[in-house]
């Protein structure tokens, strides 16, 4: 009897185990259903997700880390910040994308693509790994030159262009530095960051005007000015703090403002002063530039994104401690130098800026950058080659 409810009692043992594993089986396969109905879920919102993402156009915008950009920057950092406004940003991926709502309604997607330089955001465009890019004019019009599809769409940015020099060199102001010149014996050399761009182009216009020789052979003792490039804007601050360089350059914003911040050298003048008439105010910086497939495809979208910019724009001049904060925390700048900027931003299209806009043209045709399809060097006879303004007369 012992032995046999022995075996019973194992028997129920046994039993019970195989119970348990089957309970456990079950419940394993109804998680592995539930699993797959959440993948499915999953799925399904996805789609859904996809489906609704699929009208929905994307432009992909090249710029540089530079505050000649900051309208972009500006509007991007505000995104919803400006939600009060008819066009804003909604950020999707913090620097990188973000969705353009206009009258409550995304529109489209913008990618910001950051570059190097206007050379790199060119070829970005010629490759049509762009829609839009943000550069210096020089950039878009030697491209055109070699026949690629692009039109100038807008003005972003001016002026901003200052001389600079060595803190211990005693001068002051145009007229101080006119002083300085007539009195050395050799010529003082003043560096550009490359050749055939917008400051050395203006500083040798604005320059000349005053009777001033320029040369860069350094073998001529009997000139004013020795031009010197100093081969990219990273050796703009450091050549005022070597001893034997240059005496002063000729550069951009923000660097003027940096070599001050850094107390590295002092601006002597703000090129505008060289013509007390207001000759090379508006002298054109930043641009924007287009492929003509995205002025195709992307009107309405390019439209409203300029809409968009003037907001950006109002609120840099309304707001230039906030802007600069905003535009120094994105680019990595000091915020006193992007405040003490004198970029001026617009997209305005006036007779001095078309006026500068010729001298620039003229410059790259005598020095043999245009010889193809701007080549004709004539504003006048290459306007409709070169720019679309219908986005800028749209967005106002």
């Amino acid at each position: 009897m012992e032995i046999e409810e022995g075996v019973l009692r194992l028997r129920r043992r046994y039993l019970h185990s195989i119970f348990i594993c089957l309970l456990i089986l079950a419940l394993m396969a109804g998680c592995s259903d539930n699993s797959n109905t959440d993948v499915a879920i999953d799925d399904e919102v996805e789609d859904v997700g996809e489906e609704a993402e699929e009208g929905i156009p994307s432009l992909r915008i090249a710029y540089t880390y530079s505050n000649h950009h900051a309208p972009l920057i500006v509007a991007a950092a505000k995104n919803n910040g400006f939600q009060d406004e008819e066009v804003y940003l909604e950020e999707i991926v913090e620097g990188d994308k973000y969705g353009l709502i206009s009258k409550e309604e995304k529109i489209c997607n913008i990618e910001l693509v950051p570059v190097r330089d206007g050379d790199e955001g060119m070829a970005l465009l010629a490759e049509r790994n762009a829609d839009l890019s943000f550069s210096s004019m020089e950039f878009p019009l030697k491209v055109m030159d070699k026949g690629k599809d692009i039109k100038i769409i807008s003005p972003i940015s001016m002026d901003g262009l200052a001389l600079v020099m060595k803190q211990d060199i005693p001068v002051e102001g145009v007229e101080g530095f006119m002083e300085y010149i007539r009195e050395q014996e050799e010529p003082i050399s003043i560096g550009y960051h490359a050749p055939s761009t917008i400051p050395r182009i203006l500083f040798e216009a604005a320059i000349g005007e005053r009777a001033v020789t320029i040369t860069e052979d350094p073998n001529r003792k009997d000139k004013d000015i020795l031009l010197v490039d100093l081969k990219g804007t990273a050796n703009l601050i450091p050549s005022l703090q070597s001893e034997q360089v240059v005496d002063g350059w000729i550069g951009p914003s923000p660097f003027p403002e940096l070599a001050e911040a850094e107390e590295a050298g002092k601006i002597v003048f703000d090129i505008r002063e060289l013509n007390p008439m207001g000759r090379w105010s508006k002298f054109p910086y930043a641009v924007i530039s287009a492929t003509e497939d995205a002025i195709e495809n992307y009107h309405d979208e390019i439209t409203e994104f300029f809409k968009l910019l003037s907001i950006a724009i109002g609120y840099i001049d309304e707001n230039r401690e906030e802007a600069g904060g905003l535009v120094a925390d994105w680019i990595g700048m000091s915020q006193e130098a992007a405040v003490n900027s004198t970029v001026c931003y617009s997209m305005e299209i006036s007779q001095e800026w078309f006026d500068n806009v010729d001298v620039l043209l003229r410059h790259l045709h005598n020095s043999k950058e245009l010889t193809g399809e701007l080549g004709d060097g004539q504003l006048d006879n290459i306007r409709s080659n070169i720019f679309y303004f219908a986005f800028v007369l749209n967005s106002q």
